[in-house]
């Protein structure tokens, strides 16, 4: 025969026992009850709080919380001063609006409804996230290399995770995917091309475009070789005509013989003028022989 305590621990156990069904079902409605929902919003704009399922159309006291703290009743509307100007409550306050959405909104939301008559109505639950404007900086490496000018574009944005960056090259994709940077050859000659960066984030996208170039610095190149080849050709023929110049008053200040000054008088005007400056032909020849010697 049992003892009483030990009786009574079995009739609390079938108890239980029969009632199992009636336990589980307020297990499974209180976690309905408190299913919570995840919305995204962005800086700046505005966002409606309210659930998937049908508004119920029965009279009750509704009253919004945020991170555990009242913020308005559908009676006395919306309770802290600084949110009055940019929080609304919708169809007799069933859903929530909230407009010029900041940073510090986020959080998370109830929508608690005592019903005059009637079931119980399940509490909302609402995380909100506020996400900010993606903004694009863009950060440019640029090299020459193998005669081709060779560019990183990076594609930087503020404080957004989870986004997708496309790269359009005059108006046309060239590639998708999670890679912020961009890797590109331009060829001389090649005029503001267009880079194009579209960053999409979880509820927005934000876009930016660049110009790239590869002219500049080949031509610059060029020129400034051109202008350094002129200027050794002039340095040359200057060193030629004073090394001209010398012999010639060499050879005038040396005593004349009688031979050479018959020969002199009799040799025509052009042999014994001022010797003349030498070409750049000239000059290319008499390296060409003395390379050859």
């Amino acid at each position: 025969m049992l003892a009483a305590p030990d009786l009574r621990l079995l009739m609390t156990f079938k108890w239980i026992t029969r009632r199992s069904d009636w336990i589980i079902f307020i297990i499974v409605f209180a976690e309905f009850s408190y299913a919570t929902i995840i919305l995204n919003g962005t800086v700046g704009t505005l966002i409606t709080l309210r659930p998937t399922t049908p508004l119920p159309e029965v009279e009750a006291e509704i009253t919004w919380m945020k991170n555990d703290g009242t913020i308005a009743t559908n009676t006395q509307g919306v309770i802290l001063d600084k949110l009055k100007d940019r929080i609304n409550l919708t169809t007799n306050g069933w859903t929530l609006t909230i407009k010029h959405l900041k940073k510090e909104d986020g959080g998370v939301y109830k929508r608690i409804a005592i019903p005059s008559a009637g079931d119980q109505i399940p509490t909302i639950v609402i995380d909100l996230q506020v996400i900010d404007l993606p903004v694009i900086v863009f950060n440019v490496s640029k090299w020459r290399e193998e005669g081709t000018c060779k560019i990183i574009l990076q594609c930087n944005t503020n404080n957004v995770t989870t986004t997708n960056h496309t790269w359009i090259k005059n108006g046309e994709i060239i590639t998708h995917g999670q890679s912020e940077k961009l890797e590109m050859s331009l060829y001389p000659g090649d005029k503001d091309i267009n880079f194009t960066c579209l960053v999409s984030s979880p509820v927005n996208n934000a876009t930016a475009s660049i110009l790239e170039s590869c002219k500049g610095d080949f031509n610059l190149v060029i020129i400034i070789s051109g202008i350094g080849a002129f200027i050794v050709i002039l340095i040359i023929i200057l060193v030629f005509c004073i090394k001209k110049k010398k012999k010639a008053q060499q050879f005038e200040n040396k005593p004349e013989t009688l031979y050479a000054v018959v020969n002199k008088r009799s040799a025509p005007v052009s042999e014994v003028d001022m010797p003349q400056c030498p070409t750049i032909y000239d000059i290319v020849r008499m390296e060409r022989n003395q390379i050859q010697n």
